[in-house]
């Protein structure tokens, strides 16, 4: 892609077209490693600055506003603003970015997509040795942070839940609401603890039941474990332990279900 767009940059040198660099990025994705696919999208970008140019007086740039437009691409930024929204368990923002971009005309299942090339970048970023590679420096500094706050984990279980939502945005009568339902679930996913930290856990409370009997009642009451005199160990039925955990703390118990 990157040398696309270099390739991209010496050809607008050539005829005098003044072009952003993202602009050019946004082409060489879209052209999936052909050449002559990206030419024939960059002449469309470049009649579209003209027309902008005769339209408003300008100088006829080929900006990523222009492409983002005639491609129906999701906005860079507002991809890493969802996703930070997503991150932040910020439900009504969730909803609204993607009431804005559907509103520009952005389909729910390029939304999805470009949230799952997201995060791929920053699951390639936080293994590879050359660090991010992004379109941009702001996009760039974001990977990183994002690739060294995050668990390995935690990017699986996000990848996991788009592609889901995005098998579901795809075959939905609705994609809008499929596309919210599937990114308030990200979102509620993001706030729980790993299943699999969480079943080692509890794998340890079924050993001790009085320590078990204490973490429920204060994720039931908000309060400090009751103290209890330990009886002896017991076997303990995984099934019902999990009925137990859920019933103190629901989102503890879907994540055990769902793991």
């Amino acid at each position: 892609t990157s040398l696309l767009a270099q390739h991209f940059a010496r050809v607008c040198a050539e005829e005098g077209v003044p072009a952003d660099p993202e602009a050019l990025a946004m082409v060489a994705e879209a052209a999936e490693g052909s050449v002559r696919d990206g030419l024939s999208i960059l002449d469309q970008a470049i009649a579209h600055a003209d027309m902008a140019s005769d339209a408003e007086g300008g100088e006829g740039r080929v900006t990523p506003a222009q492409v983002q437009d005639m491609l129906g691409l999701a906005d860079k930024s507002v991809q890493r603003r969802l996703l930070a929204a997503l991150l932040e368990a910020d439900a009504p923002g969730v909803l609204e970015l993607v009431e804005a971009q559907f509103a520009l005309g952005v389909e729910p299942l390029a939304l999805l997509r470009s949230q799952m090339e997201l995060v791929h970048r920053i699951t390639v970023a936080q293994v590879s040795r050359e660090g991010a590679k992004a379109i941009s420096p702001e996009e760039r500094a974001a990977i990183d942070e994002w690739a060294g706050k995050l668990t390995a984990a935690q990017l699986h279980r996000l990848w996991q839940l788009l592609l889901k939502g995005f098998e579901e945005v795809r075959s939905a009568p609705d994609p809008l609401v499929a596309a919210q339902m599937a990114l308030l679930r990200v979102l509620h996913a993001a706030e729980l603890p790993d299943p699999g930290q969480l079943a080692r856990k509890l794998e340890a409370l079924a050993a001790n039941p009085a320590a078990l009997a204490g973490a429920t009642a204060q994720a039931t009451a908000g309060g400090s474990p009751t103290a209890a005199a330990a009886p002896a160990p017991a076997a303990v039925d995984w099934a019902a332990l999990v009925e137990q955990v859920e019933h103190g703390s629901p989102m503890l118990g879907a994540s055990l279900r769902l793991g």
